[in-house]
């Protein structure tokens, strides 16, 4: 029998907690995935189609340009449904996306990387919401094992891409099977999932959000550390084969600095544990990241492992913190919703500009020097962007309600 009763979610018992942060974990292997399996592969991709730089560089901005165009799409999704099934039709998208593009012709690459990024755009959106809902006294922690996990598949990909492609039969064989750990997913969050109601309606409007200067500068961080992470997602292993190093040399610098960034989401939430704002945090971050674009730009084969660690600690604590942010600016879980959807809507779409943009000055000026000082650039304004959306401030109500949900038993 179907009885319905109010209650306000005090805490679940343990074995349904590492359920959900296993479930969690298993999510946030796929966010990056399916995306750093590219770059290592992109000459091959090149070569076989025909690419220039900048055409080859959309094969992530296709996927990219979606994370920004579908985000402000699922606030409305989340809250017409929930968001695990939001989540659940993200990674069929994946599943479907991923697979695609590893058909043969050039159509068949975008349209697969159109559809992943349709997923990954929701994933990307529903997992502050689900953060913040099941584990609200536990963000950082939480943000962090998820970001860890992300990751771990980014290295992974990135590490074993080319290897992987040399006894599989070649590229498109390896790009199939980076579908595979989204599948995975799909099924234990099939299995995992309760059945919720939508989230239902909130005061904190979209329309409100663009008019608060704080919500703008949340998605102003959330889009400069994009920015800079999809550059050298896109062109790293190029850059460094350009300096002489081999494509599989090139996907290992970019693995070692995924295994960095792990790093950083992993100690992050310990370090900001008792901080009442992220702007030391956001700053520091910055710092790195922009240390580590000079050093690439000025001396990339000189100690490549170098610039790949300092590049991987602040793009890995950056992207931690953009996604705290979101939660801790928000006073509850709706509201989380929008402004995840607001800051990663807009810090996609112009992410999504950055490889093609690169992709094209290398080839007009014949280098990659001045583009990667632009990058140097840039993490100077995400450094001062990043000190103003860290304060201690909300996007709404200074208080919020308890969270009380109505479940069925």
């Amino acid at each position: 029998m179907t009885v319905a009763t109010a209650r306000t979610i005090n805490g679940p018992p343990l074995r349904l907690l590492l359920v959900g942060l296993g479930a969690i974990a298993v999510v946030g292997l796929n966010l990056r995935l399916t995306l750093a399996v590219v770059s290592p592969l992109l000459p091959d991709i090149q070569q076989d189609y025909g690419l220039g730089s900048a055409q080859g560089g959309l094969a992530t901005t296709a996927a990219v340009l979606m994370f920004g165009l579908a985000a402000p799409l699922a606030p409305i999704l989340v809250n017409r449904f929930q968001p695990d099934r939001v989540l659940l039709i993200g990674l069929v998208l994946v599943v479907v996306g991923g697979t695609l593009r590893a058909a043969d012709g050039s159509v068949a690459l975008y349209a697969g990387m159109v559809l992943l990024g349709l997923g990954i755009a929701l994933l990307n959106v529903v997992m502050p919401v689900i953060v913040k809902r099941d584990f609200p006294r536990a963000v950082g922690v939480v943000t962090g094992l998820y970001t860890s996990a992300l990751n771990v598949g980014s290295a992974a990909a990135a590490a074993l891409a080319v290897p992987l492609a040399r006894h599989v039969g070649g590229w498109r064989p390896t790009m199939a099977l980076a579908a595979a750990p989204a599948l995975l997913a799909l099924i234990v969050w099939w299995l995992r999932a309760p059945r919720r109601p939508a989230l239902g309606p909130s005061a904190a409007s979209v329309p409100g959000l663009l008019r608060n200067p704080l919500a703008w500068q949340v998605t102003g961080y959330m889009a400069l550390q994009s920015i800079l992470y999809y550059i050298l997602l896109a062109w790293m292993p190029t850059i460094y084969a350009d300096s002489g190093l081999t494509p599989g040399q090139g996907g290992m610098i970019l693995a070692v600095a995924q295994i960095a960034q792990l790093l950083a989401c992993m100690l992050l939430p310990v370090v900001a544990r008792g901080l009442r704002d992220q702007r030391a945090l956001a700053a520091g971050c910055a710092a790195l990241t922009g240390a580590g674009y000079l050093g690439m730009a000025l001396a990339p084969a000189a100690a490549p492992v170098v610039w790949s660690v300092v590049l991987g600690l602040g793009q890995g604590g950056a992207l931690t913190v953009a996604l705290m942010m979101i939660v801790v600016r928000s006073p509850d879980t709706v509201s989380a919703a929008r402004l995840s959807g607001m800051s990663q809507g807009v810090g996609y779409l112009l992410a999504a500009a950055g490889p093609p943009l690169v992709g094209a000055l290398h080839d007009h000026w014949g280098g990659w020097t001045l583009a990667l000082l632009l990058g140097t650039g840039l993490c100077g304004v995400e450094l001062v962007v990043g000190v103003l959306a860290g304060r201690d401030r909300l996007t709404g109500p200074e208080a919020a309600a308890p969270l009380t949900v109505r479940i069925r038993t």
